[in-house]
C-alpha cells in the first residue's frame, strides 16, 4: 500500500510540475493512444531500473545455492515473499545504492520527458525500446555472474581441499564440517568484496542511464 501512494504521490508532482507538451491536443479524441504510449514509457523506465536490482539479486541467488544458505529462508520486505537469505540481502543493498547512484534522478527525468514525448513517436519507439531492454537485460545477467564467480570459486576450492582431506585422514568426519565451513566461507567472502558491490554497482548505473537516455529519445 505504501509503494500505490509513493506512486500516486510521484505521478502527480510530475504532472503538475512538467511543462505542456508541444503537441498537447483534445484529451478524449487520443485517450488510448496516451495510454498505450505511457503504459509503453513507464513499463521499460520501471523495467530498467528492475533490472539494475535483480543482477544483484541473482548474484545472491546463485550465491545461496552454492554456500547452502537455500537451506534457510527470510521474508523479503520488498516483495513480503518467502526468499533466501543472500538474495533478500543482495536486493536490498541494491536498493539502497540506487539512492546513492546517478541512476534514482535519471528515472525521474526520464517520467518526465515521457510525457513530453509525442504518443505516435512514443509507440513508433516500442521496437527500438525492446531491443534496447533486451541487451541490457543480458548485461545486467553478465554482472551477476560476474559479481557471484569469485565467491563460487573460493567455494568450489573449499570443496576441494575438504575432499581432499577426507580422503588423507578418513578416520576425521570432514563432511560434518564442510557446510559449516561453507557457510562462514561465503560469508567472510561476502564481507571482503561489499566496497566492490558499490563500484559494481555505479558502473552498472552508468549504463543504465545510458540506456535511459536511448529510451526517451
Amino acid at each position: 500500500m505504501t509503494r500505490v501512494f509513493f506512486a500516486l504521490a510521484l505521478a502527480v508532482v510530475i504532472a503538475v510540475s512538467a511543462p505542456t507538451p508541444p503537441w498537447e491536443g483534445p484529451i478524449l479524441s487520443d485517450f488510448p493512444i496516451r495510454l498505450v504510449a505511457d503504459l509503453i514509457t513507464g513499463a521499460s523506465i520501471g523495467l530498467v531500473s528492475t533490472l539494475a536490482v535483480e543482477a544483484f539479486t541473482f548474484s545472491g541467488q546463485i550465491l545461496s545455492v552454492q554456500a547452502g544458505f537455500s537451506y534457510a529462508s527470510t521474508i523479503d520486505p520488498l516483495s513480503e515473499a518467502d526468499s533466501g537469505i543472500m538474495p533478500s540481502l543482495f536486493s536490498l543493498a541494491a536498493n539502497l545504492l540506487l539512492f546513492h547512484s546517478p541512476l534514482y534522478g535519471e528515472l525521474i527525468k526520464a517520467l518526465v520527458s515521457g510525457l513530453l514525448r509525442s504518443p505516435e513517436k512514443a509507440l513508433l519507439h516500442a521496437p527500438a525500446a525492446a531491443r534496447i531492454l533486451i541487451g541490457f537485460s543480458a548485461h545486467c545477467l553478465e554482472i551477476g555472474i560476474k559479481l557471484a564467480l569469485p565467491i563460487i570459486a573460493l567455494l568450489f576450492l573449499a570443496d576441494l581441499c575438504i575432499g581432499l582431506f577426507g580422503r588423507l585422514q578418513p578416520q576425521i568426519q570432514f563432511l560434518s564440517m564442510s557446510f559449516s565451513l561453507k557457510l562462514l566461507g561465503a560469508m567472510a567472502a561476502v564481507a571482503a568484496l561489499a566496497p566492490a558491490l558499490c563500484w559494481l554497482y555505479q558502473q552498472l548505473a552508468v549504463s543504465a542511464v545510458t540506456e535511459l537516455h536511448l529510451l526517451s529519445r
